[in-house]
């Protein structure tokens, strides 16, 4: 088993999907560069086949209506704590 972090770019106010290799464990979400970072613990040897879907929402925006949510990784601040980004991974919005 070779364990790596490895590091995904989000996008803002969008869904994103990120293949991974399976088993990935996701670690954490942080700005960073004004960007949205999710780092990933993976084993390198497995296969990537793991399709992951991750949204992020503004302060403010309505979630209510966003039933796929599954789990909150957390919150990402930018331009002095002015604009806040709230990050979820969630189901696979084509499967609802």
């Amino acid at each position: 088993m070779s364990r790596r972090i490895f590091k995904y770019i989000l996008s803002i106010n969008d869904i994103t999907v990120v293949w991974i290799p399976k088993g990935g464990e996701i670690l954490t979400v942080s700005s960073q560069h004004n960007q949205i970072a999710l780092w990933v613990l993976v084993d390198t040897e497995q296969i990537i086949e793991e399709c992951r879907f991750f949204h992020a929402f503004k302060t403010g925006e309505v979630v209510v209506e966003h039933t796929s949510l599954k789990t909150y990784l957390g919150t990402c601040k930018f331009d002095n704590d002015s604009y806040v980004i709230h990050v979820f991974e969630t189901h696979n919005p084509l499967n609802q």
